[in-house]
C-alpha cells in the first residue's frame, strides 16, 4: 500500500510498533534509542528515548496505557508515554546468563507481566512488570529464541479503530402480514410522481 524511508542508526530498522493514533510509528535501529516517525505527515519525529542499555535494543511493545516496553541485549526497559525510563529489568536479574542477551519481547494478556527470551540460550521468561519478579521460565532447547508470540497478547486497544475490522452485517428485516397493498400504493406513487418528458424552450429577452 505504501512505503516509508525512515531515519536509522548504523544497523537499519528492526522491530516496529504502531501507536493508536495510526500515525506514530515507534521503531528500534539496533542501537540504544527508540525512534519515531509520523506516517501521516511522512516526517521524522524527535527520538522517543535515548541512552538505553547498550549495546543494542530490539523488540518493543506498546501497553494499553501507552507505556512502551523495549528489550535491549542486556536489559528490558519500561518507558513512560513521554519516553522517561520508569524501570529497568537487567538481564542478570531476569536470570539470563548467556552474553548474547535478550531479543524478543511480548505482553501477557493479564497486562501485569511481559515475556522475553534469550537470543542464544533458548530460555523464556515471564516477568512481573511492577516488581520485576520472574513468574515463570522454561527452556525451548538449543537454537535460541529470536521471536515469540503470546496467545491473546495485549496491545493498544485503539489500533484497529478506523476501518480495519469489517463492519457488522445488518440484522435481517422480516415483513409480517399481507403486504400486497403496500406494493400497489408504491407503484401508484411512482406513476404519479415519475419525471415526464417536457419540451424545453429557449427565449430571447426583449430589448
Amino acid at each position: 500500500l505504501d512505503r516509508f524511508v525512515v531515519p536509522t542508526g548504523p544497523r537499519g530498522t528492526d522491530w516496529i510498533e504502531l501507536a493508536g493514533d495510526q500515525c506514530t510509528l515507534y521503531y528500534t535501529s539496533e542501537d540504544t534509542s527508540v525512534r519515531r516517525y509520523n506516517l501521516c505527515t511522512r516526517t521524522p519525529l524527535p527520538e522517543f528515548a535515548i541512552d538505553l542499555t547498550p549495546p543494542y535494543c530490539y523488540a518493543l511493545r506498546l501497553r494499553p496505557n501507552s507505556e512502551l516496553m523495549v528489550a535491549c541485549q542486556d536489559a528490558v526497559h519500561r518507558l513512560s508515554p513521554q519516553g522517561v525510563n520508569l524501570q529497568t529489568y537487567t538481564r542478570e536479574a531476569i536470570g539470563e546468563l548467556d552474553a548474547g542477551g535478550l531479543f524478543a519481547l511480548n505482553l501477557d494478556p493479564d497486562d501485569t507481566s511481559f515475556w522475553t527470551a534469550g537470543l542464544h540460550s533458548g530460555k523464556v521468561y515471564r516477568v512481573d512488570i511492577e516488581s520485576g519478579t520472574v513468574l515463570a521460565s522454561f527452556s525451548t532447547g538449543s537454537g535460541g529464541v529470536s521471536g515469540l508470540a503470546v496467545y491473546d497478547e495485549l496491545g493498544d486497544g485503539r489500533l484497529f479503530a478506523d476501518g480495519f475490522d469489517p463492519p457488522a452485517a445488518p440484522e435481517p428485516v422480516f415483513a409480517t402480514g399481507p403486504s400486497s397493498h403496500l406494493f400497489k400504493a408504491h407503484s401508484r406513487c411512482e406513476r404519479q410522481f415519475a419525471p415526464r418528458k417536457a419540451t424545453m424552450w429557449r427565449m430571447r429577452a426583449a430589448r
